[in-house]
């Protein structure tokens, strides 16, 4: 288990749900005019449990953005699509078999973001606690 297959998972409950141009796993300042999505880790921690395992914790952003000069059109897109995806993502709790479990509660919130002096506007949305246990 990695951090990175659980962010591959994260990506197609996202595009299941919003109809996007694109994705982008690896955060880019070059985005598209239409609804995209940016979907990175945000951070994480280690900790040693006893000799030869441990426990990894992360956190993944989930941005789903539009132009903000069409931010009416971009809402409409995105009314009811922030709850879907918190649903599917509740419904596993090893997110695809990729990770042991995560924190329950996905949150969301509105965020306006530049990116190469672009304003966009949207949802980001944070999964925590992601845990995977690992063995040294």
């Amino acid at each position: 288990m990695a951090i990175q297959d659980v962010v591959k998972y994260v990506e197609t409950v996202v595009k299941a749900n919003v109809n996007v141009t694109g994705t982008n796993v690896y955060p880019s300042e070059k985005q598209m005019t239409k609804l995209f999505a940016q979907i990175h880790e945000e951070n994480g921690r280690f900790e040693g449990r006893s000799a030869g395992w441990g426990q990894s914790f992360h956190s993944i952003a989930v941005y789903v953005l539009g132009p903000k000069a069409n931010m009416a059109q971009t809402f409409k897109q995105l009314e009811g699509k922030m709850e879907a995806i918190c649903t599917d993502l509740l419904e596993d709790a090893t997110l695809g078999g990729n990770c042991d479990t995560f924190d329950a509660i996905p949150t969301y919130e509105l965020v306006t973001v530049n990116l190469a002096g672009v304003d966009y506007t949207g949802y980001r949305l944070m999964i925590n606690e992601i845990k995977i246990q690992r063995t040294f």
